[in-house]
């Protein structure tokens, strides 16, 4: 006879914070981009530095594409932005 293995599963809720963080890395998704290669979980890993194998995330508000406005879960792959960002570069600049 086969043993259910037990099955834990985290359910994290993302803060405001974390989802305005996750709007200004995003550039693209894979819908639109050829250079999306990082799936929206890791870079919630990345931001919140919580890192558990079996993870829910409970995305509070839609988060979707800049570029071509395609809803993202967590398994899109996204684009992120580099360096340091327009909005700072332009502050920068000023």
């Amino acid at each position: 006879m086969l043993k259910q293995q037990q099955h834990v599963s985290v359910c994290i809720t993302l803060s405001a914070d974390t989802i305005a963080a996750i709007h200004r890395q995003v550039h693209a998704c894979e819908i639109c981009s050829d250079q999306a290669s990082l799936p929206l979980a890791e870079l919630v890993v990345r931001l919140t530095g919580y890192h558990q194998p079996s993870r829910d995330y409970v995305i509070a508000d839609e988060i979707y594409c800049p570029s071509c406005i395609s809803p993202l879960d967590t398994d899109t792959l996204v684009e992120v932005q580099h360096g340091i960002g327009r909005a700072a570069a332009m502050r920068l600049s000023a």
